[in-house]
């Protein structure tokens, strides 16, 4: 249940979370060691479709279609596992990537 995912997620996140949410950030896969963004073009999953079309169109390749396989039925926004303090906390661990790839909670 949402409840359940809550309290665990908030549990979660007062022991400090783990260093793949802390550290591991998306950014270090883009930058160099001067912090410098050395790539072109970033894709996101929720722009997937016009994404690697432009992707394919860049390097002059057709685009293939994407198929979309075992689609959960019932969709939860993450925002609902969130209290105030979680997201607080959580905003201040994706800061950097945040800003760099345009997220917003």
């Amino acid at each position: 249940s949402n409840c359940t995912l809550k309290d665990g997620f908030t549990r979660w996140v007062f022991d400090g979370g783990n260093w793949l949410a802390r550290e591991n950030t998306m950014g270090s896969f883009v930058k160099d060691e001067n912090g410098n963004v050395i790539i072109d073009f970033v894709g996101k999953l929720e722009s997937l479709d016009s994404d690697l079309k432009e992707i394919c169109s860049r390097i002059g390749v057709g685009s293939p279609e994407i198929r979309y396989l075992n689609q959960s039925k019932k969709r939860m926004s993450y925002q609902e596992i969130y209290t105030n303090e979680t997201r607080n906390i959580v905003t201040e661990w994706v800061a950097d990537d945040a800003n760099l790839f345009g997220y917003e909670f």
